[in-house]
């Protein structure tokens, strides 16, 4: 028996403006990113990595940059 593969699915691509404003939905409604990215047809993880990158993910949370040089330090 041969095995079927299922193709791969094609990466989604998201306008800038698109990013920004399920970023301030998130931030504004107080709802969790959880929530808006299932509300919006989106991967936890994309939702997670915009809002992350503005920093600005929760009130006195850490930027990634922030959380990578806490990381390194000896």
């Amino acid at each position: 028996m041969t095995e079927v593969k299922k193709p791969r699915r094609l990466r989604r691509s998201y306008m800038e403006e698109f990013k920004a404003a399920a970023m301030r939905r998130v931030l504004e409604e107080g709802k969790t990113t959880s929530q808006k990215a299932r509300d919006l047809d989106l991967k936890l993880s994309a939702l997670r990595i915009w809002v992350d990158q503005k920093g600005r993910a929760r009130p006195g949370a850490l930027t990634s940059t922030e959380r990578q040089e806490l990381t390194n330090r000896p």
